[in-house]
């Protein structure tokens, strides 16, 4: 029985992973785009592909039409989403080429703990915390833009935008935690994150390991 005892009080005990905080983007603007949605006057490019899938409406499952007619309880009436329907966009991408961009190491905090091999994403299916004013909404990193994918400053770092480039992310229209996501005023956590009173984990796929996704 000593023995035993001796051996239990060596056992280590395992610990709960550290949950990743970053900092708020605050009063930034964002546009609204969808999976499927064809290029036109205000989207000069289509979102049949996505950065990282040049399938994505296929793996989705077909268009993400926003009209509330073809919806129900923000899930489309024609077919089941094969993947999560919070999705949202950021300029950054991390892969050019099949290869990771050389400051991808150096400027994505998860990197190391994320890497997969050559050329795998790191930043796709990260949580997205959004916010307005007493309100938040998750959505996943599903895409890159809008208008750039370079801007690793922004996304990581503390750069603010300069006015002609105040766009600041892509949101599908059911990350709208309230009202209308175009105006100013939104908050953005990047990857994912903490509020007073809910936590997310700093990991990719799956769901937020407290709170989901509002299309309130």
């Amino acid at each position: 029985m000593k023995l035993r005892e001796q051996a239990l009080l060596k056992v280590e005990l395992p610990t709960r992973p550290a949950i990743q905080r970053f900092p708020w983007k605050t009063n930034i603007v964002t546009t609204v785009f969808w999976v499927g949605e064809q290029a036109g006057a205000n989207n000069p490019v289509s979102n049949y592909r996505s950065s990282w899938d040049a399938n994505w409406t296929g793996n989705y499952g077909g268009l993400d039409n926003p009209d509330s007619s073809t919806r129900r309880n923000c899930i489309p009436v024609a077919f089941i989403p094969r993947q999560n329907p919070f999705y949202c966009a950021l300029p950054y991408n991390d892969v050019m080429h099949g290869q990771f961009k050389p400051e991808a190491p150096l400027v994505i905090p998860w990197f190391k703990q994320a890497y997969t091999g050559p050329g795998q994403s790191v930043c796709k299916d990260r949580w997205v915390a959004i916010r307005k004013e007493n309100r938040t909404c998750y959505a996943q990193w599903e895409d890159c833009g809008p208008f750039r994918t370079d801007h690793f400053q922004y996304v990581f770092q503390n750069e603010r935008l300069l006015p002609q480039s105040a766009i600041t992310s892509d949101s599908n229209r059911r990350t709208r935690p309230i009202g209308n996501l175009s105006r100013r005023g939104m908050c953005l956590r990047v990857p994912g994150g903490a509020t007073a009173k809910t936590t997310i984990s700093s990991s990719r796929g799956g769901k937020p390991s407290s709170g989901k996704p509002s299309s309130t």
